[in-house]
């Protein structure tokens, strides 16, 4: 895994940079110091831009920050084709594998300046009134005007 994903990633990018951002995120700071030889501080760590769109990472914590019972409930609000549906359910076991590939597939299905407002709204018509906030918040999103 870890060799597809070094082989996935273009030269110009610091690879012990981002492997030790994501061991952070994952509260594996222990291994990220270990991998970076020392502490590790905010200038040894990746930082992106507030993305218009959502990346995996992005994907991965919604996953992480949704309620296992509500993903059917999103799936329909956010307008998935029965099809689409069928398949994740039948392909995947574990809950958080179809929640994952649902976000997914609406993605892919998305135009990108549309994901965040699509997915605060629904987040919101869900009752997630904060993961829709955190989710602001990680895009610098502002839909107050």
């Amino acid at each position: 895994m870890i060799n597809d994903w070094r082989s996935s990633l273009s030269n110009n990018i610091h690879q012990r940079k981002v492997l030790c951002t994501a061991l952070k995120q994952h509260k594996l700071r222990k291994l990220a110091e270990e991998l970076f030889e020392g502490e590790i501080s905010d200038e040894n760590l990746v930082t992106r831009e507030a993305e218009k769109w959502f990346n995996d990472q992005d994907l991965l914590f919604i996953c992480d920050n949704l309620d296992p019972e509500s993903w059917r409930r999103l799936r329909v609000r956010l307008g998935l084709k029965w099809t689409d549906i069928k398949k994740i359910t039948k392909n995947y076991r574990l809950v958080e594998d179809c929640i994952v590939e649902l976000l997914v597939t609406w993605r892919d299905d998305q135009s990108k300046s549309q994901q965040i407002p699509i997915m605060v709204n629904t987040l919101r018509q869900q009752k997630l009134v904060g993961l829709a906030q955190s989710v602001r918040e990680r895009h610098g999103y502002s839909d107050e005007s």
